[in-house]
């Protein structure tokens, strides 16, 4: 298996593990078709190209596996607008509302972060460490720049598999998030934001 940059090619690949880590589950697009939600997944995310420096995927046998989600303080992601169209055929408030749910989930980078905004794993290569790897490659990252001093990330507090995966990776709790508004338009009760301190130069891999 090998970690590349996201290039073009794997958009569909990725859309469909957005879509079946989180997406899917979020109550305004929940409704949608699959396709319908896909193809608002990859207006938003990926009609910007140079998105794509942000994302690395996991690959074996030409097929991706997972996906991973690095971003610095002083990143910046473009968002692009649906199409009138799409407007049309999901619903201008239900747009509204995933962008609420946007803005909500989305945490504070500090300057010493290295931050992992998304790690997702297909269901079908489950259980077979690729989360891991990933972490791994996250952590390399981070300890190629002397400015970076924590990994952190978000999990949905209700993601025990993924909670205590990071917890064996050794990332802990510093603190938590909930909203009114996101248990209601997502479903999601609770946010916990946890980090993993690197100034330790035997925690990384080089």
């Amino acid at each position: 298996m090998k970690i590349r940059l996201m290039v073009k090619d794997d958009i569909a690949s990725v859309c469909e593990l957005y879509h079946s880590a989180f997406w899917s589950k979020a109550k305004p697009l929940a409704r949608l078709e699959d396709q319908k939600a896909k193809q608002l997944i990859e207006t938003i995310f990926f009609k910007a190209n140079d998105n794509f420096r942000f994302y690395y995927v996991a690959e074996e046998e030409d097929q991706v596996l997972g996906v991973i989600k690095l971003m610095r303080s002083y990143d910046k992601e473009r968002h692009s607008l649906p199409s009138l169209k799409q407007f049309v055929s999901v619903g201008f408030f239900r747009l509204i509302k995933t962008g609420l749910i946007l803005s909500l989930i989305d945490d504070e980078i500090n300057v010493q972060d290295l931050y992992v905004e998304i790690l997702v794993v297909s269901p079908h290569a489950r259980g077979k460490g690729i989360g891991s790897k990933l972490l791994d490659f996250a952590l390399e990252k981070a300890c190629e720049s002397d400015c970076v001093n924590f990994l952190t990330l978000g999990v949905l507090a209700e993601n025990t598999g993924a909670f205590r995966l990071y917890q064996r990776y050794g990332f802990e709790i510093v603190g938590e998030y909930q909203h009114n508004l996101l248990e209601k338009h997502a479903g999601i009760k609770k946010m916990l934001s946890m980090s993993k301190d690197i100034r330790r130069k035997n925690d990384c891999i080089l």
